[in-house]
């Protein structure tokens, strides 16, 4: 008997935190937390695929935009990156190009305090369209466990 267990989704189940608007979001850009790269444990850091799914050429910062919040107390609560971003210039992702889309890796290690039961995490990446400075999004679900 096999069972398999998903910790990833991008499903959305719960509305989006108080200011992040649902326009744009997971249209352009696509964002997974692949399970062969992912332990989904608590404390250990999440490694994201990052996909330029649009047809035009997008632009981030540094960061990818990253916003990261943990569902807690039946609320969504924003938490940092305990990751240092290196490097100093903007991401630059082509859109596809012989059915092939770019891709960016990029970790994260979200703050989640002292929490020791499973943990429901939300990631956002935003950047923008180079021709229209249109602002677009893309968001995952990922459930941390003991």
């Amino acid at each position: 008997m096999v069972i398999l267990l998903s910790s990833c989704t991008t499903s959305q189940t719960r509305p989006h935190p108080e200011g992040i608007s649902s326009t744009n979001l997971n249209q352009g850009i696509q964002i997974i937390a692949p399970a062969a790269w992912n332990t989904f444990r608590l404390g250990d850091a999440i490694s994201l695929q990052i996909i330029n799914i649009s047809t035009e050429t997008l632009a981030f910062d540094k960061d990818f935009g990253i916003r990261i919040f943990i569902f807690k107390d039946d609320q969504w609560a924003e938490t940092r990156n305990k990751l240092i971003s290196v490097g100093f210039d903007n991401i630059i992702m082509k859109p596809p190009t012989n059915n092939k889309n770019e891709t960016r890796g990029y970790s994260i290690n979200p703050d989640i305090g002292e929490i020791t039961s499973t943990a429901l995490i939300r990631i956002y990446v935003f950047g923008k369209s180079s021709n229209k400075n249109e602002l677009l999004g893309a968001f995952v679900d990922v459930y941390l466990n003991p």
